[in-house]
């Protein structure tokens, strides 16, 4: 019977011969040498073997080995097959033989393979791991190009859990990567679990792959690496260099990597502009892709508790863009401007904070094992604390307690290190204003941690690991705004913001930029507007005042105001939820506070309207307030016209004090006032500008509210709207 197997790429036939009239008796030495082919060498009876071990053969291979065996009894290669199989039966005895044979012969890469065999004998035994890393030591000896002795000593190096074994298979790993980067993975491998490679092993892996994508210039993506290794080496130049010859290979491979390296770089320049335009190229192509892998690793060591649980829950591409886009922009101190000073900031930190703060021994016990971590965490009798909080915070970035703490908090204002136990075990106390944290150095991985202290003016560590600090470059200047809603085309909300500062914070001649933004919950920009302030006198005031108008459709949204004040931040946000307006029913807009016009200055215009509105809604006592408001739908009588009643109430809500006795020119003080209209607007379709003015002159200092209810004559339908202010005291008074 003749059978055709494939077997590494060659069509080897087999013959099978079946003689059924010969029986062991008959079978003599000479016959049976005849029988199975004496003719054929070990070679030969090796290469069939090869094609039985393909198709699932053992013991068939194993007998034809025996054979090549009985041919040539110091047969390498069937030895270490033999020796293999005899491994997966579990025959360690019968594999230690073959092993212990190889070793002697004389091709180095048999040796090589025999001792790498009894290396995997040995870790299959209990604790005789390092046994087993000795025999692929040997192997390297025997063949310096031995790749699975490499891989080999780097796979035993972390099962031995301990540092010592990590070293063990870094320096292991890198000879690996050095010969076949892509064997069995071995880069990714190194990159991926080694936490410490030192600077001579990057620089001799930088120097390999260089070469070995000079040799193969398809295998261009390992630039991206590279950059990655000489970016870890501070050679940021030449981190962007190999960024540009991996753009320039193949633009298409690992986008979002490539340009969120490529922001670091930026940033590591000083080009901090360049740093947020990359950021976000790379955070849209991460969204193409759907890989968030950096960011997250990057980022994720200053979530809240409410952001860990979110993170936890997202699935999709799309929704990890949304979070990313909106965590850093809640913390934008400047949300309209086209930079991120929050996020800047942070990745300087990081930076610093790889630089000067990473663990020292990564791989230990302490560091990978949550439950030795807990049990040696150092604790008072007085004061716990619970150290999960440091273990698994963003492992990948190796950084010890005082770098987790740096990344929330930045630089402390002072470090102190008291010598109480010598130079052996030095202890750190970061200090933040009036609070301080403890850090000591421990004698075992020789990385520091938080020490729990209970005396007064510790922090609570607990809570600072779950809080961040920022430190705004430019000092806040809190401006007076408010907004108003009105009636759009068609389901649109047209809202008006009204911003002012006083003219002495910002002594210009000329005005300057005034902006509003309005977001969606995702913290992705809507709408925009910008205008220029203006300098107008109100009373005895000086103010910059600017208007700026966006149109939105109903629904939670949130906006942000800002005056470009020069060497200033003005800047506010808030969340609003604006209501639809009816397209049938009498309906009224917000209301606009303000002064009436005076010649020669600045007022807003709206609807023909005249106002110049007061940002604060604060006014002097004896002030006229004006007040301007639109009522729509007003139902039309028989003759087409329409009319309208309108009650004004003002109450007071709170008293300033010390104004509650005072008599105002002779006249009793007044808690309350109360004005009616009625309206008959000319205009006989659309909108109704309404506006009056109401007089302060007796009402007494403090906080009221103003309430507008509008009866449409004709419909009967009601409105009402409330908006509140507040009455300081006058010059006189």
């Amino acid at each position: 019977m003749r059978d055709f197997i494939k077997f590494s790429g060659l069509k080897v036939f087999l013959i099978r011969t079946s003689l059924p009239f010969l029986t062991a008796g008959l079978l003599t030495a000479g016959f049976v040498a005849l029988l199975h082919g004496a003719e054929k060498d070990a070679g030969a009876y090796y290469s069939e073997a090869l094609e039985s071990i393909a198709g699932g053969h053992t013991t068939g291979a194993i007998q034809l080995l025996d054979r090549a065996l009985e041919v040539d009894t110091k047969h390498g290669p069937s030895l270490l097959a033999r020796g293999r199989l005899y491994i997966e039966q579990g025959n360690s005895s019968q594999a230690h033989r073959d092993f212990t044979q190889a070793k002697w012969n004389k091709d180095p890469a048999i040796r090589a393979g025999a001792h790498v065999g009894l290396g995997d004998i040995l870790r299959r035994m209990s604790r005789r791991n390092w046994q087993a890393m000795e025999e692929y030591r040997m192997a390297t000896l025997a063949d310096p190009s031995c790749c699975e002795a490499y891989y080999a000593m780097a796979e035993t190096g972390f099962e031995l859990r301990e540092s010592t074994g990590y070293r063990t298979a870094a320096a292991a790993l890198t000879k690996l990567v050095c010969l076949d980067p892509e064997y069995r993975d071995a880069f990714k491998l190194w990159w991926e679990k080694i936490r410490d490679q030192s600077d001579d092993e990057l620089r001799r892996v930088d120097r390999c792959l260089e070469d070995y994508i000079a040799r193969r210039p398809e295998k261009c993506a390992l630039w991206l690496h590279v950059a990655q290794i000489r970016f870890r080496l501070a050679e940021t130049e030449r981190a962007a260099e190999a960024l540009e010859k991996l753009e320039i290979a193949n633009p298409a491979d690992k986008p979002s990597e490539r340009l969120l390296l490529q922001a670091r770089c930026l940033l590591e320049s000083g080009d901090t502009l360049g740093f947020e335009d990359s950021y976000d190229e790379a955070l849209k192509e991460a969204e193409k892709d759907g890989d968030f892998t950096g960011f997250l690793l990057e980022a994720e060591t200053i979530f809240d508790p409410g952001e860990t649980e979110k993170a936890g829950k997202l699935q999709s591409a799309t929704e990890w863009a949304d979070f990313f886009r909106a965590f850093w922009m809640r913390r934008d101190p400047d949300p309209i401007s086209s930079n991120n000073e929050r996020l800047v900031t942070h990745y300087m930190r990081l930076r610093e904070a790889e630089k000067q703060y990473t663990q020292l021994n990564p791989h230990s016990l302490f560091q990978t094992s949550r439950i030795y971590h807990r049990l040696v965490s150092p604790r008072t009798m007085a004061y716990h604390y619970d150290p999960d909080i440091f273990f698994d915070r963003s492992q990948q970035l190796s950084l010890d307690a005082r770098g987790l703490l740096y990344l929330r908090h930045g630089p402390p204002d002072q470090v102190r290190r008291p010598d109480i136990e010598g130079r052996r075990n030095p202890m750190e106390l970061w200090v933040y204003g009036a609070t301080y944290y403890c850090f000591e150095k421990s004698r075992g991985a020789g990385d520091f941690t938080y020490f729990p202290l209970n005396v007064h003016g510790v922090g609570n560590i607990e809570k600072a690991m779950q809080t961040e600090s920022f430190r705004d470059p430019l000092p806040a200047l809190e401006q007076d705004y408010f907004g108003t809603d009105f009636m759009g085309p068609g389901d649109q909300i047209e809202i008006e913001f009204y911003q002012s500062v006083p003219v002495e914070a910002a002594p210009l001649e000329t005005g300057f930029e005034a902006a509003v933004a309005v977001y969606d919950s995702t913290w992705m920009e809507l709408v925009h507007d910008k205008t220029m302030s203006k300098k107008v006198k109100v009373d005895n005031d000086s103010l910059w005042i600017a208007v700026n108008k966006v149109s939105i459709k109903p629904g939670k949204c949130i906006y942000a105001v800002r005056m470009d004040v020069p060497g200033h931040r003005a800047v506010t946000r808030k969340g609003i939820n604006p209501r639809p307006y009816s397209k049938r029913r009498l309906d009224l807009s917000g209301m606009i506070l303000g002064s009436p016009p005076v010649p020669g200055q600045w007022v807003h215009q709206r609807r023909g309207v005249d106002i110049l509105p007061r940002p604060s809604l604060s006014f002097t006592s004896g002030q006229d307030i004006m007040v301007y408001l639109e009522v729509y739908n007003l139902e039309k009588d028989r003759q087409g016209g329409r009319s309208f009643s309108e009650l004004v109430t003002v109450s007071l809500i709170e008293e300033k004090a010390g104004i509650i006795t005072r008599l105002f020119r002779g006249k009793k003080p007044a808690r309350s006032l109360t004005l009616t209209f009625d309206r008959s607007p000319l205009e006989t379709t659309g909108p109704v500008a309404e506006h009056f003015d109401i007089n302060t002159s007796n009402l007494v200092p403090g906080s009221y509210r103003l309430a507008i209810e509008v009866r449409d004559k004709n419909s009967r339908h009601r409105g009402i709207v409330l908006t509140n202010f507040e009455l300081e005291p006058g010059e006189k008074q």
